[in-house]
């Protein structure tokens, strides 16, 4: 029988601790999951990843509301993967679309190109 895979989406360091003790295999850090989960703050990833031992995944979503990202939102996401990436962080969780929501091969790309040692979720 194939082991269920279980990941916890957290919003604090607590949250993180429990889901790790609760036999999480994974987690994905994020903020504000009332609005599916915005990009978290760096020094709560940055704790998390230095006291927890399973994988963590790290949301990249700069604002509340639709996919579509302009310009600007692109060159936050590039900067908040940077500052993740800084600390050692593979996977992040990142979700672009286009004005008819399908994915935006454009952005996704975009991303993949400049974080070619991140995995992309």
């Amino acid at each position: 029988m194939k082991k269920i895979y279980i990941e916890c989406c957290i919003e604090s360091y607590k949250e993180a601790v429990s889901a790790e003790k609760k036999g999480a295999d994974q987690i994905e850090v994020c903020s504000d999951l009332c609005y599916d989960g915005l990009t978290p703050n760096f020094q709560l990833v940055e704790k998390i990843k230095d006291n927890l031992s399973i994988p963590i995944k790290v949301m990249v979503r700069p604002r509340r509301g639709d996919f579509c990202y302009s310009n600007s939102d692109m060159k936050k996401i590039q900067s908040q993967i940077s500052v993740f990436k800084s600390i050692g962080i593979k996977h992040i969780a990142c979700g672009v679309l286009n004005k008819n929501s399908m994915v935006n091969i454009k952005n996704k790309y975009f991303i993949l190109y400049l974080n070619l040692s991140l995995q992309l979720l």
